[in-house]
């Protein structure tokens, strides 16, 4: 009897796998230049297994983890010099949304000198280690950009590669800053609607679905930027790419996650401390590193068989 159902269920397996395989064959979506999507998977599950991406995104999470604190240094030497009104207290509340009660008093009794008296040589110093860390980062994740199929990709020099990190560093850095810059004047903005009581014909959900849909551009540019001038592609995607929207798709449900697992770490600190929420920043890092690759192997699965399919025989 057990047997039986075994087999049974053997067959149902093998036809939906032959059904679906039929089907992946058969269709193609768009952005994918008419290549099957079956096509398309098998190429992504075999590079998987040559490429070890795991530890690819751990090194790449590593990197950007040791670039968060000279990060944080030179953030908070800044403030001085920023003529924004409580923009220390907006990142103030940003920080504990993220850290324990007991990291986040911690590092505030650590800067408020540096936030009181604008310190040249301390803000030089965190600049340069955030942008050695972090474009480390960017390398370690060129280095994951690298294929070994000569019709699609072209070997870049270590020099070449150096430039391409640091200029993705900085404009990230760049966006981020305009980003904040925007989310603290969308606050304000909001804040003075309510007490004016402008917003009475207006739906509250309007601007939450505004705030979601400018982290949602946000994310989707950033990532995009990266897969369109990262890989050594002879033919490069443009800035809307299959890897780009499906990497900004997880990198936004990762993010959520991440928040809500920040909050469970907030209420139970007497149990975890800093340590957990550490853990927490660096498992977010590496899950967002490799989607970040996933998203390239997407991408470089389609180059890769529309230029094979491009080539003349």
């Amino acid at each position: 009897m057990i047997k039986r159902t075994i087999q049974k269920l053997k067959r149902h397996y093998l036809l939906l796998f032959s059904r679906l395989r039929s089907w992946g064959n058969k269709t193609s979506f768009p952005g994918f230049f008419n290549i099957p999507i079956w096509t398309v998977a098998v190429f992504i599950i075999d590079e998987l297994k040559k490429d070890d991406i795991v530890t690819r995104s751990n090194s790449m999470a590593y990197s950007f983890f040791l670039s968060l604190f000279p990060t944080i240094i030179f953030m908070f030497t800044l403030l001085p010099y920023i003529p924004i009104d409580d923009f220390e207290n907006v990142i103030q509340q940003a920080i504990q949304n993220i850290m324990p009660e007991n990291a986040h008093a911690f590092l505030f009794e650590s800067v408020d000198s540096i936030m009181s008296i604008p310190h040249g040589g301390t803000l030089s110093l965190g600049f340069l280690l955030a942008l050695i860390f972090a474009s480390n980062g960017f390398d370690t994740l060129l280095q994951g950009f690298e294929k070994s199929y000569a019709v699609s990709f072209k070997r870049r020099s270590f020099f070449k590669k150096r430039l391409i990190a640091l200029g993705l560093t900085i404009f990230i850095g760049i966006m981020f800053l305009i980003s904040g810059t925007i989310i603290i004047g969308g606050n304000k903005l909001l804040g003075l609607l309510f007490e004016q009581e402008v917003t009475e014909g207006f739906n509250r959900y309007l601007f939450a679905m505004i705030k979601w849909l400018s982290i949602l551009i946000l994310f989707y540019g950033i990532i995009s930027v990266i897969y369109k001038f990262g890989p050594p592609l002879h033919r490069k995607f443009g800035l809307v790419s299959p890897g780009s929207t499906m990497a900004t798709i997880f990198c936004l449900l990762t993010s959520v996650g991440f928040s809500y697992i920040i909050d469970q770490f907030g209420t139970q600190s007497r149990i975890y401390g800093s340590l957990g929420a550490l853990i927490v920043m660096l498992v977010w890092m590496q899950l967002n590193c490799f989607i970040l690759l996933a998203g390239f192997e997407l991408n470089a699965s389609i180059a890769v068989n529309r230029d094979l399919l491009d080539e003349p025989d």
